[in-house]
């Protein structure tokens, strides 16, 4: 059983390094991301498969409508609330930036960080300044990914 394990590691390494070639030659904008704090090589890649081509959307906030993780907004005259997060869009690439945002959480450094602690401070739930930073991720995906071309 353990020869089994092995192998099994073995060939998920190779497939792992097979993933990561893969993004590296054929859509070099990947490393933009991958020098964003909070990112790894499966997120960056779950973000560019989800994402695609970024000239898709105009600019940032049409971009983070996309995500899902904008609040939704009920108007009724001069009554203006704000809800809970959209949820529209892939919720592959939600996961994929809420993971980027527990990981600046845990890190405790970066602008990121300090945007999240500032949230907790004025008593807002970790869980929700998590997704806060997660939308304020989805805006510097698109700013990399548009000037990375």
């Amino acid at each position: 059983m353990l020869k089994q394990i092995v192998i099994l590691f073995d060939a998920i390494a190779e497939l792992d390094g097979k993933i990561k070639r893969f993004w590296k030659e054929n859509f070099p904008q990947t490393q933009a991301l991958l020098d964003m704090p909070g990112f790894g090589d499966v997120i960056a890649s779950v973000v560019m498969a989800s994402v695609g081509t970024i000239e898709r959307f105009s600019n940032p906030k049409k971009f983070a409508g996309y995500t899902g993780l904008t609040p939704s907004v009920h108007q009724s005259g001069e009554v203006d609330r704000k809800g809970r997060i959209t949820k529209t869009g892939p919720p592959l690439l939600r996961w994929a930036l809420t993971e980027a945002a527990n990981s600046i959480a845990r890190s405790a450094k970066g602008p990121h960080y300090a945007f999240y602690t500032r949230l907790v401070s004025r008593g807002i739930s970790k869980s929700k300044a998590k997704v806060a930073v997660a939308r304020k991720l989805a805006s510097d995906v698109w700013f990399a990914l548009a000037l990375g071309r």
